[in-house]
């Protein structure tokens, strides 16, 4: 098959109606504890963050070409990379892969930003804690200048190690980011099975991990076909998978506060239960009403 639009466009739209209908149970969970914080809050800009990259994508795939094998009929190409720079199409599609590395690396970074904000929220008295997630903040923030205010344009080919090693950094913060409240929890004086249950609610965030190597993954095999100059087609599978890394790190920021609502499912079901359990049973006066006229007609 020469395309994958069908991909990019199914893709697309998992990718913006799954965040925003977890930061929907996210925000009615906190309201029904009453309680908002920074961490809440800020999950609201990855979300708009999120669906611009959604956006730019589909603009990529219907005026771009993203996911066809397209080849550019303005030659000879005036590019070293064999990338005709007057071509609208070509133009096109470079502009959205722009605006997706872009929108979806903020998505990523400020989805773990409010997964900080929530380790401080949640263990608040444990002070070596907060300094460990404030220097990890730091560490973002300070990514950020010098990522947007500070960089530049360069060859892909010339740099390709930073390629590499900026992926595999980003998957290493991510199981950091993980790891740090495991043993804050472990320490906590709950039952082994409880201890189990909270520390599992946490490692949830590990689909990002996953779809962070998987990206990489991809991204590392779509760079060895670049060469035949089909880079709407050839990358239609990385940019779908920064997309949903980006919106499983959304939704996974999201997943540690859904708990009352798992409760509160779980109370009225029991509830629900009991109820007709007690409707269906027959009363103790009932039973002996009948009994005593059977007794009375023998």
């Amino acid at each position: 098959m020469d395309y994958k639009l069908r991909e990019v466009i199914e893709t697309g739209v998992i990718c913006i109606l799954f965040p925003i209908f977890a930061v929907c149970l996210r925000f009615y969970a906190r309201y029904r504890l009453k309680s908002f914080w920074w961490d809440d809050w800020l999950i609201i800009p990855a979300v708009l963050c999120n669906t611009g990259s959604v956006i730019a994508q589909f603009y990529s795939a219907a005026r771009g070409k993203l996911g066809h094998k397209y080849t550019s009929t303005i030659l000879p190409p005036d590019t070293p990379g064999g990338w005709p720079r007057n071509d609208p199409i070509t133009l096109n599609y470079e502009q959205a892969k722009y605006a997706i590395t872009i929108l979806a690396t903020l998505t990523l970074s400020i989805s773990k930003i409010s997964v900080l904000l929530m380790y401080r929220r949640i263990f608040a008295r444990r002070k070596w804690f907060s300094h460990v997630t404030t220097v990890v903040f730091t560490r973002y923030n300070s990514g950020f200048s010098n990522s947007l205010f500070m960089g530049g344009c360069f060859h892909f080919r010339i740099h390709l190690p930073f390629y590499i090693a900026l992926p595999s950094s980003v998957i290493a913060t991510d199981f950091l980011v993980l790891s740090l409240p495991i043993p804050v929890v472990w320490g906590l004086q709950l039952p082994v099975k409880q201890r189990l249950a909270v520390v599992g609610m946490f490692l949830l965030g590990t689909v990002v991990c996953a779809a962070g190597v998987t990206r990489f993954i991809v991204f590392q095999a779509s760079m060895k076909t670049w060469a035949n100059n089909h880079q709407t087609y050839d990358c239609a599978n990385a940019i779908m998978w920064t997309n949903v890394e980006a919106f499983l790190a959304i939704v996974s920021a999201c997943l540690p506060t859904f708990r009352p609502l798992f409760k509160s499912l779980k109370e009225t079901t029991i509830d629900s239960y009991n109820r007709a359990g007690e409707t269906n049973r027959p009363s103790s006066s009932h039973s002996l009403h009948k009994l005593t006229r059977s007794n009375d007609d023998s």
